[in-house]
C-alpha cells in the first residue's frame, strides 16, 4: 500500500504542479455578498421550490415559466447563483439537475468569466464538508458536462491535477468527491483520462481499501469505467489484483444490505465478459464462487441471488468453456438444485417470479449453452438423488429438472429414454398433486423434444396418462390433458386405435363435468390432437364431441373466449380428420357461426376461426369457396391492422402506429419540444435541450398470433380454393411483399409460405403451355403469367435467406422454394440458378445474415457456438438439405452440375470437429441425391465420398452408421463397376460387423440393403 501511494505522490508532483486554493479565497456561503443577489434568482429559488409543491396546478405553472426563463443563456447565471448562495440544499441540486441539462446549448454564448466561475464554484462545492450526497452527486455531473466541452479544448487543465491531488487528502469528503468524479468523467472524457490507467487502477485499489465506508462505495462506483478500458495483458494483470478487494467490499455491502451497490458490481463483472483478453478469464472462475454463495443463500433477497446466479448464466452463455475447463458444473449444480427445491409461498401470484421458477430457469439455460456430454449425467445424478428424497418439493425438483433440459440435451436424451421415462412414470404417480403435475409437464416435454425416439414408448406411456386423467385436482388434470396433446399428435392411428374408447370416453366426461375454463381449454386442445391422429378412426366419437363443440362455440361471456376459440379450432380439425362427407351437414352453421365470431374483440377467437377455415377449406376444397368473399376482407384487415401495437414515449402518450411505420420498424424518435415533457431525474416537464425523446413499442402477443394466423390462411386458402382465388392475388401479394418485412420473425416466415402456396391459382388459371412438368425436363417453360409471379416470389424469397437475422425466417424461405420445386418443377428455379446456387453455397459456408456471428472470440476461448444457436445451425441444415433433395426431384439427371458444386461444401459438415448430428444430415442426401439422378457416379465423386460412407459405418452412433451403410452400398450400384469391384472385399468386410445382433435393427436393415446392392452389381464378385 505504501508504494502504492508513493507512485501516486509521485506522479502528482511532477505532473500536477497545482495546489488547492487556501480557504482564504474559498467562496463562504455567509458572506456579505448574498445581500446583493439579484432579484432574478430569488424568483428562480421560488420557482424551483414551487416544482417541489404537491399542487399540481402550481407545478404545472411554475414549469411553464421556467421553461421559458431556462431558454435564455442568462439562466446559466442565474442557476450558478442558486447553487453558490441558497440555503437550501434541494434547490441547490435541483439547480444542478437543470444547469446539467442545459449547459450545452448554452456554453458557447457564456462570457470566459462565467466560465471560469462555473469551474471553480462546482469544485469548491464539492470540496465542502457535509454536502449532502445528492447535491454532490448533481454538481459532478455537471463538472462531467463541463469537462466535455472545456478538456479536449485544454480550456480546463487543472481539472485532473485537481482530482489527483484530492484522492490523497487526508479529506475523506475530498477523496470521495475525486472518485466519484473520475467514474463520471470517464464517460464524458474517458479519451483523455485512458493514459492515466495505472494511477487510476492505484487510486481505486487504495479506494477500495480505506477504512471510510463511503470512500469504498465511490471506489466500486469507479471501477466499472476502467474495466472497460482494459485492452492489454499488462493493464489486465494490474486490474485482476482489486478483484479480491472488489468481492471484499461487496461482501461488506451485503451485510449492511446495500443491495445497490452489489447489483452494480455484478454489473462491472458482466461487463468484463466481453472482453476478449485471454488473461481476464482466469479471474472469473473467483467471480463465479462468490456469485454461487450468494445464490445458495436463501436469507439473501430475490433480485440478490438473481443477479449472481445470471453473471454465471451470462458466463455460461458467452463462454461455457470458461465453466467446462474449471469443473464448474458440479459447484453449479450444487447451488440451483436446492433452489428449484424451495418452496414457493401459497399466497404467491401465479405469475410471480421465486427462486423455484429462477433455478429451473437456470438449468434450461445451462442445458442449452453447456456440452450435452458433460452436463446431461451431471444432472441425471441430481435427479436420481433428488427422486428419492422425502421432500416432495425435492422429488418435483427432480422431474421439472428433467423437463427443462429436454431441449438442450435432447439428442443425448433420445438415447437414453430407458433410463430417465422410470424417473417421470413415478412422478406422475406421486402422493403429491405437484409433484405430478412436475411428472406431467415433464413428460410434455419429452413428447415435444425427444421425437421420433419417444413415440416407441407408446404402449408404456399412454396408460399411465389415462390413469391421470381421473386424478380429482384441477391442476393435475390440466398438466395430464396438456401431456396427451403433446404426445397423442405424433402417435400412429393405428398404435392410438385400442386407446381411444377409454380415452374419448373420459376427454368427454372431464370437459362435459368441469367449469374451469383453463381444464376445459386444455381438454379441447387434448380432444382435437387426438382426433388429427386418430383420422377417419375418430368417426365414432365425431357426433357427440361436435354438439358440445357446437354450445360452446356459441359463448359469449368474455370468461369463456378463450374456451370459444378453443372450441372454433376444434370443429375445423375435426371436418379434417373425419371428411367431408359426415361434416357436410353442419357446414353452413359452422360457417354462420364463425363469421359472428369475428365481429367480437378477441384476437384469440380470430386466431383460431382463420385457422378453421383453413381447415375446411382443405377437407371441402372447392366446396368452400362460396364463402371466400364473406371471410376475405377480415383476413386482409387482419393483416392489415396495428390496433395491437402501441408506442410508448417518454411523454407518457400512446401512440397507435401506422402498418408502414411497423413494417420498416421504425421508432419514430422525434425531437423534444419545451412541453410536456417528463424528466429522468422526475422534474416533469424540466426538458433537456441536448437528450432525444426515446419511445419504446408494447405489442400484444395475441395480437401477432392473430397476424401470423391470418397471413399463413391467405396461402392455404389459395392452395386448396383453385383458380377462384386468383382475384385476391394481386392485392395478396403485395400485402405478403409487406408482411416479410414485418419486425417479427413469426409473421414474416408465415408470408413466405403463403407467397408460394399462393402460385397455386396461378398456376391453374395460366397453365404450362406444353402441359405439367416432367423430372427433368427443361424444355417445358412456365406460362408468362406464372413466370412473372414466381420472378417476383423468387426475389421477395431470396432476400429473405440471404439478409433476414431469423433462422427460423429463413427455414421458411427454404420450405417455400421446396413447396415451388414440388409444385412447378425445375423450370420454376432454372432462370435463377446462378443466383440460387451462391445463396446456397453463402448458406453451406454459415455467411448469410442468420448465420454470422459478430461476437469476437479470444484465442483461449476459441470459437464458442451456444449450444442453443448450434441446434438451430442443424435444423437450418437439414432444411437446405431437404431443399437440395426437392430440387434433385425436380432436376433429375440435370442437376448433376449444380450437385457437383456443392458436394464439398456438404462433405465438409461430416467432419469430426463438427456436432455428430451433421454427418447424417449431410450423408444422407448426399446418398439420396445419387439416388434420385440416377446417373453414374464420376471417379472423382467415388473418391470423395467413399472414406466418408467407411466412416461413418465404422462411427459409434447407429443412425450414422445407418447412413454410412446405406451409402456404400449405392456408390457401388451407381459407380463405374471396373472402378467398384476391386471395392468389393473392402466393403464387406466393413458392413460384416453391423450384423451383430447387438445392433438396431435400421442398422442391419440397411447392412443387408448394402450387401444386396453389392452382390446385383456385382454377382461374381
Amino acid at each position: 500500500m505504501l508504494d502504492h501511494s508513493l507512485s501516486i505522490r509521485c506522479f502528482i508532483i511532477i505532473h500536477c504542479s497545482f495546489s488547492i486554493p487556501p480557504n482564504s479565497v474559498r467562496f463562504s456561503f455567509k458572506f456579505s455578498i448574498i445581500n446583493t443577489i439579484m432579484g432574478s434568482m430569488q424568483e428562480f429559488e421560488v420557482l424551483l421550490q414551487q416544482t417541489l409543491e404537491p399542487n399540481t396546478t402550481v407545478v404545472s405553472k411554475a414549469v411553464n415559466t421556467l421553461n421559458k426563463q431556462l431558454k435564455k443563456p442568462s439562466s446559466i447565471k442565474i442557476l450558478l447563483d442558486v447553487i453558490k448562495f441558497s440555503e437550501k440544499w434541494e434547490l441547490k441540486q435541483l439547480a444542478a439537475v437543470l444547469m446539467r441539462k442545459r449547459i450545452v446549448g448554452h456554453w458557447i454564448r457564456l462570457d470566459n468569466a462565467l466560465k471560469e466561475d462555473i469551474k471553480k464554484t462546482l469544485l469548491v462545492i464539492l470540496g465542502e464538508n457535509q454536502i449532502p450526497g445528492i447535491v454532490r452527486k448533481s454538481c459532478g455531473e455537471v463538472v462531467s458536462i463541463v469537462a466535455r466541452l472545456t478538456v479536449p479544448n485544454r480550456e480546463w487543465n487543472d481539472l485532473l491535477q485537481f482530482l489527483f491531488q484530492w484522492s490523497q487528502s487526508p479529506n475523506p469528503d475530498h477523496r470521495e468527491s475525486a472518485l466519484l468524479l473520475f467514474a463520471a468523467l470517464s464517460e464524458t472524457i474517458g479519451d483523455y483520462l485512458r493514459p492515466q490507467f495505472s494511477v487510476l487502477n492505484l487510486i481505486i485499489s487504495q479506494g477500495l481499501d480505506d477504512q471510510v465506508p463511503k470512500i469504498r462505495l465511490a471506489a466500486l462506483k469507479a471501477v466499472s469505467p476502467i474495466a472497460g478500458w482494459l485492452s492489454t495483458d499488462d493493464e489486465v494483470k494490474v486490474f485482476r489484483e482489486i478483484i479480491p478487494k472488489i468481492i471484499k467490499v461487496t461482501r461488506i455491502c451485503i451485510q449492511q444490505e446495500n443491495e445497490e451497490e452489489v447489483l452494480s458490481v455484478f454489473e462491472v463483472f458482466e461487463d468484463l465478459l466481453e472482453i476478449t483478453i485471454p488473461l481476464l478469464s482466469k479471474c472469473v472462475p473467483e467471480i463465479i464462487q462468490f456469485a454461487l454463495e450468494i445464490g445458495a443463500n436463501k436469507n439473501y433477497s430475490y433480485t440478490l441471488r438473481e443477479t449472481a446466479m445470471t453473471f454465471i448464466n451470462t458466463v455460461a452463455t458467452t463462454r461455457p468453456k470458461i465453466i467446462t475447463k474449471n469443473k464448474l458444473i458440479e459447484p453449479i449444480l450444487q447451488v440451483v438444485f436446492p433452489m428449484v427445491a424451495e418452496k414457493e409461498d401459497e399466497d404467491q401470484e401465479e405469475d410471480s417470479e421465486t427462486i423455484h421458477k429462477f433455478g429451473s430457469q437456470m438449468i434450461n439455460s445451462f442445458a442449452l449453452c453447456l456440452p450435452p456430454k458433460l452436463f446431461y449425467p451431471a444432472v441425471t445424478t441430481w435427479v436420481a438423488q433428488f427422486s428419492q428424497s422425502q421432500d416432495h418439493l425435492c422429488r418435483r425438483a427432480s422431474a421439472i429438472a428433467l423437463a427443462v433440459i429436454c431441449e438442450g440435451c435432447s439428442e443425448i436424451m433420445k438415447d437414453s429414454l430407458s433410463q430417465s421415462l422410470p424417473f417421470v412414470f413415478n412422478a406422475m404417480a406421486d402422493p403429491s398433486s405437484l409433484v405430478r403435475e412436475a411428472g406431467l409437464i415433464c413428460m410434455g416435454q419429452f413428447a415435444d423434444q425427444l421425437l421420433p425416439e419417444i413415440v416407441k414408448h407408446n404402449d408404456a406411456i399412454l396408460p399411465r396418462i389415462y390413469q391421470v386423467l381421473n386424478d380429482s385436482n384441477e391442476k393435475v388434470l390440466s398438466k395430464c390433458c396438456y401431456a396427451l396433446e403433446s404426445f397423442v399428435q405424433n402417435v400412429p392411428s393405428s398404435a392410438l386405435q385400442p386407446f381411444l374408447p377409454p380415452l374419448m370416453e373420459k376427454l368427454v366426461q372431464i370437459l362435459v363435468s368441469q367449469t374451469n375454463a383453463e381444464v376445459q381449454e386444455l381438454t379441447i386442445s387434448a380432444i382435437s390432437a387426438t382426433a388429427t391422429a386418430a383420422g377417419k378412426a375418430f368417426a365414432p366419437y365425431f357426433s357427440v364431441v361436435f354438439n358440445i363443440m357446437g354450445v360452446l362455440m356459441q359463448k359469449t361471456e368474455k370468461e369463456y373466449f378463450e374456451v370459444r376459440a378453443r372450441a372454433t379450432e376444434c370443429i375445423g380439425i375435426l371436418a379434417e380428420a373425419v371428411g367431408p362427407e359426415l361434416f357436410a351437414p353442419h357446414l353452413n352453421d359452422v360457417m354462420n357461426e364463425a363469421v359472428k365470431g369475428l365481429s367480437i374483440d378477441h384476437s384469440e377467437i380470430r386466431e383460431f376461426t382463420f385457422g378453421l377455415f383453413v381447415n375446411l377449406s382443405q377437407a371441402f376444397q372447392g366446396a368452400f369457396n362460396q364463402f371466400l368473399p364473406h371471410i376475405m376482407p377480415a383476413i386482409i384487415q387482419s393483416c392489415e391492422s396495428s390496433d395491437g401495437i402501441v408506442e410508448h414515449s417518454e411523454k407518457g402518450k400512446k401512440v397507435p402506429l401506422n402498418q408502414s411505420d411497423i413494417n420498416n420498424n421504425n421508432n419514430n424518435n422525434n425531437e423534444e419540444s419545451d412541453e410536456e415533457i417528463e424528466d429522468a431525474d422526475g422534474i416533469n416537464g424540466l426538458n433537456s435541450d441536448e437528450e432525444d425523446e426515446t419511445t419504446n413499442l408494447s405489442v400484444r402477443t395475441s395480437f401477432l398470433d392473430e397476424k401470423t394466423s391470418a397471413t399463413l390462411a391467405i396461402g392455404y386458402l389459395a392452395k386448396s380454393s383453385g383458380i377462384t382465388f386468383l382475384q385476391y392475388v394481386p392485392d395478396c401479394l403485395t400485402l405478403l411483399r409487406q408482411m416479410s418485412m414485418y419486425f417479427h420473425p413469426d409473421v414474416r416466415g408465415a408470408a413466405l409460405v403463403s407467397l408460394t402456396n399462393m402460385a397455386n391459382p396461378v398456376l391453374l388459371a395460366y397453365p404450362n403451355p406444353d402441359g405439367p412438368w416432367v423430372k427433368g425436363d427443361l424444355s417445358r417453360p412456365l406460362s408468362a403469367q406464372v413466370r412473372d409471379y414466381v420472378d417476383k416470389c423468387l426475389k421477395i424469397v431470396f432476400k429473405s435467406i440471404e439478409k433476414d437475422d431469423d433462422k427460423e425466417v429463413v427455414m421458411n424461405a427454404l420450405d417455400a422454394l421446396s413447396e415451388l420445386c414440388k409444385n412447378l418443377g425445375a423450370m420454376s428455379l432454372q432462370p435463377h440458378l446462378d443466383t440460387l446456387g451462391g445463396i446456397v453455397v453463402k448458406l453451406l459456408t454459415k455467411t448469410t445474415t442468420c448465420q454470422m456471428s459478430f461476437e469476437e472470440s479470444s484465442d483461449d476461448e476459441g470459437v464458442e457456438e451456444d449450444e442453443a444457436d448450434e441446434d438451430q445451425d442443424i435444423e437450418l441444415f437439414d432444411t437446405l438439405t431437404d431443399f437440395l433433395i426437392e430440387m434433385a426431384n425436380a432436376f433429375g439427371p440435370t442437376f448433376f452440375n449444380f450437385f457437383d458444386t456443392l458436394l464439398p461444401y456438404l462433405l465438409k459438415y461430416t467432419k469430426s470437429s463438427n456436432h455428430h448430428s451433421y454427418f447424417s444430415s449431410a450423408l444422407g442426401p448426399i446418398a439420396e441425391i445419387i439416388k434420385i439422378m440416377a446417373v453414374e457416379i464420376t471417379s472423382a465423386h467415388l473418391q470423395l465420398i467413399l472414406p466418408v460412407s467407411l466412416k461413418g459405418i465404422n462411427h459409434t452412433v447407429p443412425n450414422i452408421q445407418r447412413v454410412g451403410a446405406y451409402t456404400l452400398g449405392l456408390l457401388i450400384e451407381r459407380g463405374a463397376k471396373n472402378e467398384t469391384l476391386p471395392l468389393c472385399p473392402q466393403a464387406l468386410s466393413v458392413l460384416y460387423p453391423l450384423f451383430s445382433s447387438d445392433r438396431e435393427a435400421v442398422v442391419i436393415d440397411n447392412a443387408c440393403g448394402a450387401v444386396a446392392r453389392i452382390l446385383i452389381t456385382h454377382p461374381n464378385s
